[in-house]
C-alpha cells in the first residue's frame, strides 16, 4: 500500500516550480514556439500557445494540488487512480516524454557545439 511522504522528507513548493520551470521553459520549448509561430503566423500562433499554456497550466494546477494535498508521488497518484498496469502505462509515457525533451535539448545542444567546436580547432 503507498503511503503519504512524510512532511520532513517533502521539499518546498518553490524548488519544485524552478525545477519545473528550469525543464520546460528551455530552448526547446522556444524552438517549439518558434516553429508555431511560423506555421500559423502570429496571431493565430499566439492563441495557439495561449490556449495550449492555459490548458496546460490547469491540468498542472489540478495535479500539483493534489499532489500537496495528499503528500503521494506522481506514480502513486497513478497508481490510485489507474491501478496497477494503468499506473506502469502513465509512468512510462511520462519517461518516453522526458526522454524526448532531453533528444531535443542535446541535438540543439549539439548543433550549436558543433560550429563553436570546429571554430576552436577541436
Amino acid at each position: 500500500m503507498s503511503h503519504p511522504i512524510p512532511e520532513s522528507e517533502r521539499v518546498s513548493a518553490l524548488s519544485i516550480t524552478l525545477v519545473k520551470v528550469g525543464i520546460v521553459i528551455t530552448v526547446p520549448a522556444f524552438l517549439v514556439g518558434s516553429q508555431i509561430l511560423r506555421s500559423l503566423g502570429l496571431v493565430d500562433g499566439a492563441l495557439a500557445i495561449i490556449v495550449g499554456s492555459i490548458i496546460v497550466s490547469t491540468i498542472a494546477s489540478m495535479t500539483m494540488y493534489l499532489g500537496s494535498k495528499t503528500g503521494l508521488t506522481t506514480y502513486q497518484l497513478a497508481e490510485r487512480s489507474f491501478g496497477v498496469l494503468g499506473s506502469r502505462i502513465v509512468s512510462g509515457l511520462i519517461g518516453i516524454t522526458l526522454m524526448g525533451w532531453f533528444a531535443v535539448t542535446a541535438t540543439l545542444f549539439g548543433e550549436v557545439a558543433q560550429p563553436l567546436s570546429e571554430r576552436a580547432g577541436f
